[in-house]
């Protein structure tokens, strides 16, 4: 009777100490929460403050560039733009879990954008006009203060939500405060009364030892399930390491007098292991490595497995071993274990050979590339000697006989000096085909931008002659052969003027923009490696092209249009997709008929 008196004191008073305990420590851990939550609220504010100060940087400078042209003005906005990024983050994610203070945030972040795309559109319209301030530069700076505006009051009204959180928070941070202390007197109180209850329960030892006998003999039984079992397992593990393909070993360390490890004892080897080493199954357990593999020090192989067990870092490695009359190549993996270490190996030579394979028919395949681009650039040379005496010994008929030839000679003859003329054209596009380099070593940054302005400057004859116009919109830069990169782009908007409807005049519009990998990679149909491209769209109103020849035209001399209506031999498109493929790029046409065609490009993005 006295000891069901005694266990029901006991569990009475372990329920209150734990009721007790979770009142305290919920209490400690609101208030806690509370604390954490005020400090939240300094945080955005801080960050508030922080972002709005950067965007009025960035409208300082700009205002200081445009009265100056002093580019030192800018320096607040180009830091302003690294910078605010990390802190539009960093605000989005405090205030995650409060939707209204999320929707403020992410128009926030819309309007900074829409600011910064304002002060771009300034700045890039100061650097263009000679006047201080043009109109559409007046509105832009009337937009901007709009904007700024606008971003004023939404910061207020962040602050604004801020500020009823942080009040109440604070209220209630002070009445968790006030509740801590008697929460933890009450914890100690019954704390004290516990621990004298169960000292106590000493006066119950013997009839916890009658327990015990009974809880031994439970666990004699228990102990010789375990050592079943571990008997059991101990036989699996062994079956396993028998029958893995992969050779499975165990060392422990030998070390001298001083310390240091001097070799390396056999404790375990699987069936592959022993085999490999041309050993039974069981001779290799208590055999000393340097004994069984003599060269394991002049091959470094016992350096590598001191090194693991000195320094517990784990080591992958491929070794190259003479085994059998052959050579043989293993990964190796060496992991520590108490003072030795476990290795495991797979052979790995037929992998290597195949590897070495493909190397050697890789190169194989650069050598024969290199001699068909070399035959092609001197077969070209070679034919413009007998194109160059046919024209001149031509023009010499033409000059000398030109009032002793009929008009059906006369014809003959501007019939050779045309025929002439394209063949030279065509082996002229030839050897420009044939000496695009597919090498990187000479890739730098290549401004897109200005290489198609370029571009545009140099064929401004054709503009003028046909009447074009050309829009080019801000492209990012590229990392890139710059030469390359001028010829790509001069024949897709060359191309794009010359095939123009006769009853029309050209308009010629070429614009890029960042994707991901995932997007260009939906677009173009085709697996991609890179995490961002430029993808850049060359736009035309032309006389387009039945889709069906999409991929037909990139390939060298092909023409959808008779030489009569457009000049031309066929190579510009092929040179176009070399150029692309050098650069890790792919390039795409679509296009329809009497409505204009549209050249899409993607290039790896230079970060």
């Amino acid at each position: 009777m006295k000891n069901i008196y005694i266990r029901f004191i006991f569990l009475f008073t372990l329920i209150v100490l734990i009721f007790v305990s979770l009142m305290t420590y919920r209490n400690l851990n609101n208030y806690i929460n509370e604390v954490k939550l005020v400090r939240h609220s300094s945080v955005v504010f801080r960050l508030v403050e922080n972002v709005l100060s950067a965007v009025k940087d960035a409208e300082t400078g700009h205002r200081g560039y445009q009265l100056t042209k002093d580019s030192s003005y800018l320096e607040p906005y180009h830091a302003s733009i690294r910078q605010l990024p990390g802190m539009l983050r960093e605000l989005d994610s405090l205030v995650q879990d409060n939707f209204l203070q999320k929707r403020y945030v992410d128009t926030l972040q819309l309007l900074i954008n829409d600011q910064y795309l304002l002060i771009s559109r300034i700045l890039s319209n100061a650097e263009r006009s000679s006047l201080y301030m043009d109109r559409y530069e007046s509105k832009l700076l009337k937009d901007g203060k709009t904007n700024m505006t606008r971003i004023r009051t939404v910061i207020g009204k962040i602050r604004s939500v801020e500020e009823e959180l942080y009040t109440n928070r604070i209220a209630t941070e002070e009445g968790y405060r006030n509740i801590a202390p008697f929460s933890l007197l009450a914890f100690s109180i019954i704390s004290v009364f516990g621990v004298a209850f169960l000292f106590s329960r000493v006066m119950g030892a013997l009839d916890q030892k009658r327990k015990a006998e009974i809880g031994l003999k439970e666990n004699l039984k228990t102990l010789e399930r375990e050592v079943s079992e571990k008997q059991f397992a101990q036989r699996t593990i062994q079956n396993i390491l028998d029958h893995s393909l992969d050779g499975i070993m165990a060392f422990s360390s030998v070390r001298n007098e001083t310390g240091e490890i001097v070799d390396f004892e056999w404790l375990l080897a699987n069936f592959i292991s022993a085999q490999t080493l041309g050993r039974g199954k069981g001779d290799l357990t208590g055999k000393l490595l340097l004994e069984v593999v003599p060269d394991a020090k002049k091959s470094g192989l016992f350096d590598i497995y001191k090194n693991v067990v000195d320094t517990s870092i784990s080591q992958q490695f491929e070794r190259e071993f003479y085994l059998a009359g052959e050579v043989k190549w293993f990964y190796m993996a060496a992991v520590k274990l108490d003072d030795g270490l476990i290795v495991t190996y797979t052979d790995v030579t037929e992998k290597n050979v195949a590897e070495a394979r493909l190397t050697q028919y890789a190169e194989e395949l650069k050598r024969s590339n290199q001699d068909l681009e070399q035959f092609a650039y001197v077969a070209s040379h070679d034919l413009q000697e007998p194109l160059r005496k046919i024209r001149a010994f031509g023009d010499r008929l033409a000059a000398r006989y030109e009032d002793k030839l009929d008009e059906v000679g006369a014809e003959y003859i501007s019939r050779m000096q045309q025929a002439s003329a394209r063949m030279q054209k065509l082996i002229e596009d030839l050897l420009s085909f044939s000496r695009i380099s597919s090498g990187h070593e000479q890739f730098t940054r290549v401004d897109l931008t200005a290489v198609v302005n370029e571009v545009v400057d140099d064929i401004e004859g054709q503009i003028i002659r046909e009447k074009a116009k050309v829009g080019v919109k801000p492209i990012a830069e590229i990392n890139g052969d710059r030469g390359q990169i001028r010829r790509l782009f001069q024949n897709l908007i060359s191309n794009a003027i010359k095939f123009h409807k006769q009853d029309g005049l050209p308009v010629v519009e070429i614009s890029g923009e960042v994707v991901s990998g995932h997007q260009a990679e939906k677009e173009f149909g085709i697996p991609l490696t890179e995490a961002a491209y430029v993808r850049i769209v060359v736009k035309d109103n032309g006389i387009g092209f039945d889709e069906k020849y999409s991929e037909k035209i990139f390939n060298i001399f092909q023409r959808l249009q008779g030489r009569a209506e457009y000049e031309g031999t066929g190579i510009g498109l092929a040179i176009c997709r070399k150029i692309m493929t050098n650069h890790r790029g792919y390039i795409r046409a679509q296009s329809v008929i009497n409505q204009g065609s549209e050249f899409i490009l993607i290039f790896p993005y230079a970060r």
